[in-house]
């Protein structure tokens, strides 16, 4: 009876090579719950237009009602410190309500792509997990636009969001998988920054798809609106099948 050895993965050979893995989990994120994630950022995405819009609301209007209860502070104050004042009222309220908006939309999109199950307390630390980063965001786009020179702020500005939102992907799985708010944020800079090169398929994909939508220009612009969610979607399945061992 003969006994067939196993490859020698050292020599190189018969092994599947990290390509064959990547184009693996490619396919595999080829799923219809693909699309259940994307109505899940669909969601996420109208709900924040309705807070973005009427937090511009309040502060285009200058409504008096944003500081009720505060006649003693405003009263003397110039009106440029009351504008400044309404607004960060106003933005500490939005981030607020987003970072909930993103632990319930989000959450459920992780949720199902990890099998688990909806509870209060993911809820509970995924807020709080959402604050701590989008507050980190916030003071480091200030910083950025203090420091920054004016005529590089509009590049740098746009370098950053890109970045944030590479590692925002990363934190809704490290959350869903450790539970820990702290560790998780420090593992999603740590995984997005040393395993970046695993990561690259779905930036292909989505730069195509936005080239497309540049292209065809005659195509309704939701269609394309949709197109990116979709893309996404699929990326979170990608970075989970391709992450799996790393969190």
């Amino acid at each position: 009876m003969q006994h067939h050895s196993k490859p020698d993965c050292r020599e190189g050979i018969g092994c599947p090579t990290d390509t064959m893995n990547y184009i693996d989990e490619f396919k595999k994120a080829l799923r219809l719950e693909v699309f259940l994630v994307a109505l899940y950022d669909l969601l996420f995405v109208a709900a924040t237009y309705g807070i973005v819009t009427l937090t511009s609301t309040i502060l285009r209007t200058q409504i008096p009602s944003v500081t009720v209860g505060m006649p003693v502070v405003l009263e003397g104050l110039p009106d440029e410190s009351v504008f400044l004042l309404k607004f960060w009222i106003a933005v500490i309220i939005a981030t607020g309500i987003t970072a909930a908006l993103l632990a319930f939309f989000k959450g459920l999109g992780w949720l199902k792509i990890e099998k688990k199950k909806l509870s209060w307390t993911f809820i509970k630390k995924f807020i709080y997990t959402n604050l701590i980063w989008l507050y980190l965001l916030l003071i480091l786009t200030l910083s950025i636009s203090k420091f920054v020179q004016p005529d590089k702020v509009g590049p740098v500005i746009i370098i950053f969001a890109l970045l944030a939102v590479h590692f925002s992907w990363i934190l809704g799985m490290t959350f869903t998988r450790t539970g820990k708010p702290l560790q998780s944020i420090t593992k999603a800079l740590n995984v997005g920054v040393k395993k970046f090169y695993l990561l690259i398929l779905p930036y292909i994909l989505l730069i195509i798809v936005l080239a497309l939508m540049s292209y065809l220009r005659y195509l309704p612009r939701f269609i394309g609106y949709i197109a990116v969610l979709i893309v996404f979607a699929f990326s979170k399945f990608y970075f989970a099948g391709v992450l799996e061992k790393e969190v």
